[in-house]
């Protein structure tokens, strides 16, 4: 289908005619004349005026076309199709990256993108789609119903990753098979070419379109425990020195710059200290990767079991997908992580893990409920989160709450925990919404740290089990939900937590962590041991022989 750039141009069409009517206007009567004998003269005239018509016509023909040629012309045409001609396979390149959330005159240059996209796919061609960002986050083959694509476009969403073009590419072609265009939308930020060179089939056509001026701008990466601590940065701009900003304790700690090389990458070697951290660099045009959440210096070593109750395909919908890289934060402070599935906690060795984490489990069987009870009363800790697949219930006899029910409606969160947990006091909870979750009443003994506003019903409840500390979270640890794991309080929430499970060094007095009534504190000695106990009240207590003492 011909379309015209400049339609507004073919209302200059009648001026074709023009030649027509000069021609018409223009033409002559003859006028009888006497004469005298004229045969001769009739048929050589005869012969000489029909030439010249078919001049005059043929010349008329002529002009007219001219006039068309130029209003076209003026006009632009052009077939609807890809690169010029006819219906096309090709596959639109999207990049989800977090430079793609940089604004300009109030839209971010991944709508900008997407609207690009849109309008591609309606124009009647065959469209696949490629969503990355340092992976691939969506892929949709060009054939079958171009509303799968339009559909795949509105459910798009910018993510807080790196860039690699190279992926990308690779899954476009794996679609195309051969020639093709692909249309590449993004803002071709630097650092999406670090990680290599960017090769694509040399029989596919790329256009690319940029969303935005590549204006400077500096990232943080991740940080490293390696000696000595240093953070990774990438940027790109001008100007390759940023300022950071490191804040421990409730104040600014220490200050630097950082400048990264050609290649886009730098170290800041950065002074960690103990508890939950934050690194900043100086604000640019892209805030978002400017700061980085983590935990440093915990206070013992400790292992943690982390079973996924709901693993998925997509790395996105995994329930792990949030909490993982905060526990990589953790292992450079010495937490170890291994993994296991709810179908092997019957048989599942406890021995050396401090906490496990049961992210949406299923319904257990009473074999791995009595394994994971003893765990927790022989001094382990357990975290339970809420979920779809129900398995929380499963558990009611370890879990702070009891009667749990699902909430009502959405909830903001509010901290209440008093001294237990003090770290997560100054968070912005207020800024937390659960829009489902499940709760209870308290049992006996059990303590609420974060609850709902409206209701005042419980999100995260903890309580000791002999020995053992068990923490439940009402609702899930991905975005399902809830929308904690894209709020800075997901991080310390995560970096306080696990550290207070794992509970006091065993054999080693009653640590750092705080105590509730009814925890026991174990005193290295020997058995039989005479001990003497003072007590709040400012009386001693003689000659017990045991090793625990009730608090």
């Amino acid at each position: 289908m011909i379309e015209f750039l400049r339609p507004g141009a073919l209302w200059a069409i009648p001026l074709a005619g023009v030649p027509a009517v000069l021609h018409l206007w223009g033409r002559v009567r003859a006028r009888p004349t006497p004469f005298t004998a004229v045969d001769l003269l009739r048929e050589a005239a005869h012969t000489h005026f029909s030439t010249e018509r078919l001049r005059r016509w043929l010349l008329l023909l002529v002009r007219t076309l001219l006039i068309l040629a130029l209003i076209l012309f003026l006009a632009r045409p052009g077939f609807r199709g890809a690169m010029g001609g006819g219906a096309v396979r090709g596959v639109l390149l999207l990049d989800a990256s977090y430079s793609m959330q940089a604004s300009q005159l109030g839209e971010s240059a991944f709508d900008r993108a997407r609207n690009i996209a849109r309008a591609v796919v309606q124009s009647g061609d065959q469209w696949g789609l490629v969503v990355f960002s340092d992976r691939v986050e969506k892929s949709v083959s060009p054939e079958g119903d171009p509303n799968r694509i339009l559909l795949a476009l509105e459910a798009a969403r910018p993510t807080f990753r790196g860039t690699n073009f190279s992926r990308g590419f690779a899954e476009a072609a794996k679609h195309l098979k051969g020639a093709g265009p692909i249309v590449f939308l993004s803002d071709g930020a630097a650092h999406g070419v670090s990680t290599g060179t960017v090769v694509w089939d040399k029989r596919c056509t790329v256009v690319a379109a940029e969303m935005v001026a590549r204006r400077p701008n500096a990232g943080i990466m991740g940080i490293h425990g390696t000696p000595p601590p240093w953070a990774e940065i990438l940027g790109w701009g001008e100007n390759p020195v940023r300022t950071w900003a490191l804040w421990q304790g409730g104040r600014w700690t220490a200050r630097g710059n950082v400048r990264w090389e050609t290649t886009g990458r730098g170290r800041a070697i950065v002074p960690l200290g103990k508890g939950v951290s934050e690194l900043a660099l100086r604000s640019d045009s892209l805030p978002p990767d400017d700061r980085w959440f983590f935990v440093s210096g915990t206070r013992t070593p400790f292992s943690v079991c982390l079973v996924n109750g709901a693993p998925s395909l997509s790395p996105v919908g995994d329930e792990t997908y949030f909490i993982r890289p905060v526990l990589d934060s953790l292992s450079s402070a010495g937490m170890t992580v291994v993994g296991a599935s709810p179908a092997h906690l019957a048989s599942f060795s406890f021995s050396d893990q401090s906490v496990v984490v049961l992210l949406n489990p299923p319904p257990l069987s009473s074999a791995a409920g009595e394994r994971l009870t003893a765990f927790v009363e022989s001094g382990g800790g357990l975290w339970v989160t809420a979920g779809d697949r129900g398995g929380a219930s499963s558990l009611k006899d370890l879990l702070p709450l009891v009667s749990l029910s699902p909430g009502d409606g959405a909830e903001g969160l509010e901290w209440c925990g008093g001294d237990i947990l003090s770290g997560l006091e100054g968070l912005l909870w207020n800024r937390v919404q659960a829009d489902r979750f499940i709760s209870g009443d308290l049992r006996p003994g059990a303590q609420v740290v974060v609850r709902a506003v409206r209701t005042k019903r419980p999100l995260l409840s903890v309580h000791s089990r002999g020995r053992g500390r068990v923490a439940f979270w009402g609702s899930t640890l991905d975005r399902d939900w809830t929308n904690l794991p894209a709020k800075p309080a997901f991080p310390v929430l995560v970096g306080d937590l696990l550290p207070w499970l794992s509970g006091p060094p065993r054999g080693e007095g009653e640590g750092e962590g705080p105590l509730f009534v009814g925890d026991a504190i174990f005193l290295p000695g020997e058995e039989g041991r005479p001990l003497s106990v003072h007590r709040p009240d400012g009386q001693i207590a003689d000659g017990m022989g045991a090793r625990s003492v009730g608090v």
